[in-house]
């Protein structure tokens, strides 16, 4: 199997399946830095509020959690925003400022993706508007960021690993990001993060991207 550790343009049946890319911390701004952390740390804090996702039977080891809006819709289903309303009761003003903060955070997101690919993230985020869905960051179903391209967001802690499978999602692309960090207060763990295994494979295509010696931030659509 080839792992790859740079900036890759992964294709398949000569077509764009995805791009990948491995910035090192020596490579970034303090500013850019500073972003990313920002980023994590809220995350951290919002997994506060929310119930590590039990119905991800691909999941074999770690937590995921979701944010934003529903993933999927279900005739005479209930839509609504992800939360754990038991861990919100008490702390109503701390989830309401995290709920505040995800609109620059969703924004950065954004950034990210159209960084790595303006043409994808222009065709998800017009495909996005013309369907007139909720942001990540959305209060209420009927508002929408300009620049937001989902409504749902799922982020992993503790290790989180699971069985190669296939999402049946409505996008064609999804945007992913890999940050080393301390999952007690997501702090960016800029030396000596040592990872044991941790490939990112594609079993049906023989390749994947290699975690070794991760002092990077890892981006991929």
């Amino acid at each position: 199997m080839r792992l790859f550790q740079t900036k890759e343009i992964i294709t398949k049946s000569k077509r764009i399946g995805g791009i990948a890319c491995f910035t090192k911390f020596c490579d970034i701004n303090p500013g850019l830095r500073d972003q990313f952390e920002a980023l994590s740390q809220h995350l951290v804090e919002h997994s506060r509020y929310l119930w590590p996702n039990a119905n991800n039977g691909n999941k074999l080891g770690g937590t995921m959690f979701n944010a934003g809006w529903r993933k999927a819709y279900t005739h005479n289903k209930i839509m609504g925003i992800s939360a754990a309303v038991p861990k919100i009761a008490g702390h109503e003003e701390c989830y309401l400022e995290l709920q505040e903060e995800m609109k620059p955070m969703e924004a950065f997101l954004s950034t990210c993706f159209a960084h790595l690919s303006q043409l994808l993230y222009e065709t998800l985020r017009i495909k996005h508007k013309d369907l007139q869905l909720p942001s990540i960051s959305s209060s209420s179903f009927s508002k929408l960021n300009d620049f937001s391209f989902a409504s749902h967001l799922s982020f992993t802690l503790n290790n989180f690993y699971n069985k190669p499978h296939c999402d049946n999602d409505s996008s064609t692309y999804s945007f992913g990001l890999w940050l080393p960090i301390d999952s007690r207060d997501g702090r960016l763990v800029i030396e000596d993060f040592h990872v044991k295994g941790g490939n990112f494979v594609f079993p049906d295509n023989n390749f994947g991207m290699k975690f070794k010696g991760f002092d990077v931030i890892v981006e991929m659509v």
